[in-house]
This record gives structure tokens, sequence and C-alpha cells, in this order.
């Protein structure tokens, strides 16, 4: 029988899938979320699986179809080159330099205007087309430029990087702390919420407030659970 036989079996993008629903769920936490699929992709291959398999699990949940092995490819070169380097970017810009595009159209982009009627076509450009977080961006760096406080793109991400991993074992520390408080806070929550059921007191407005919180923190345990690579059923 022709063809390469799959010696995984079906489910080993579990993690990826998860991260997957994170992306969906809180947008908020996304961007960390696809850096760690990128991760899990490198783990996986790591483990001996083929890109073809992990693509074949690995389900767009926009699409509701299998991501291309492609994008597997890309995403594995993504986390590898922030392995090499220690320079975390957006993830969609790095992805895009792993495809080979990002440099040849950030070099068309970043030409500056050459006259003062193509710097007028351009503020007119960004007002007219531009995002508000692009058109802020702009913005500011000028006026930074102008201060004599702006710092190029390049630096100012390596800054980042190195920040990230210096502060990451006090981050870590401190984060047993942080976690009792979270648990302490959400029990006087439960507790209060407990007496005004029991006192009557509870109003549908109050409810629909409670409820819209209860919300935003349901999505960052969604985002958590997948960053941790944890089951519902390992949760509880």
């Amino acid at each position: 029988m022709s063809g390469s036989k799959r010696t995984t079996p079906s489910g080993g993008a579990g993690k990826l899938n998860r991260l997957e629903q994170a992306i969906i769920a809180a947008e908020d936490g996304a961007e960390d979320a696809r850096w760690a699929q990128a991760e899990e992709v490198v783990r996986l291959i790591g483990e001996g699986q083929s890109q073809g398999d992990i693509a074949a699990d690995w389900i767009n949940l926009r699409t509701g179809k299998p991501y291309s092995q492609s994008h597997v490819k890309l995403c594995a070169k993504v986390w590898r080159e922030y392995e090499r380097t220690q320079i975390r970017n957006w993830f969609v810009d790095a992805y895009e330099a792993a495809k080979g595009s990002t440099t040849r159209v950030e070099h068309n982009e970043a030409q500056p205007p050459a006259s003062e009627e193509t710097a007028e076509r351009l503020v007119q450009n960004l007002l007219d087309k531009a995002p508000d977080t692009v058109v802020d961006t702009v913005y500011h760096g000028l006026k930074l430029a102008r201060q004599g406080k702006y710092t190029p793109p390049a630096e100012r991400k390596a800054r980042e990087a190195k920040g990230r991993v210096t502060l990451k074992p006090l981050r870590q520390a401190v984060a047993a702390f942080t976690a009792m408080g979270v648990v302490g806070s959400i029990q006087d929550a439960t507790e209060e919420l407990r007496e005004m059921i029991g006192d009557e007191a509870l109003t549908e407005e109050n409810f629909r407030q409670i409820e819209e919180v209860n919300a935003e923190w349901q999505q960052e345990l969604v985002v958590a659970r997948a960053m941790l690579g944890m089951d519902d059923e390992e949760i509880r």
C-alpha cells in the first residue's frame, strides 16, 4: 500500500486545539496563545510527529477545517527563530517574516515621503484608511522623536524580550501569593452572592453586572487552562 502510515493516534494536537479555543474565546489572550501553539508544534515535531499529522489533527475553529501543513511548518519556523534570537515580536509579524514577505513589505512602507506633497498624501491616507492604533503609533512615535525619547522598534523589542526573561523567575515566585489573593477574592465574592440570595436582595440589574464580570473571568480561565495544557477534568 502506497503512502505514509500515521504512527500517532488522532488527537495528538490536543493542546493546539485547546489553545485554538483560547484564541477564539478571549482575544486579549490570543497573542500568548498563538506563541504557545508555535512552541507546542515544535514539541510535537520533536516527539516524532509529522507536520502532516499535526496539521490533520489541528482544527481552525473559524473555518471548522484542519490547518495546512504549510501553516504547521511556518509556526515551527517562528518558534525556532524566537529560540535563536530571544526576540518576541507580535506573532503575526513573526509569521509573515517566516513566510519571507515582511521584509519586502516593511521596506516599501518605511520609505519616507520625498516632498511636502507626498507627506500630506501620507497623512491623509493615514487619517482615511489606517486603523486608529496605526495613527496613534505614528503620532506618538514622531512626538517622542521630537523630544529625543524615541527608541527604535528593534531595540525596544530586544529590551522587552530581555525584561521578560529577567523578570520571569520573580513573577513565578510571586505567583503563589497572587493565586492566594485571587482565590480569596473569589471566595469573598461567592459568600457575598450567597448572602444576597439569602436576603432576597439580588435584582436583575445586579445579576447582569455579576454575570458580565463572570463571563470575562470564564474567558480568562479558558486561556489559563489552555496555556497549562489542562483538560476540564484535570481542573475539577
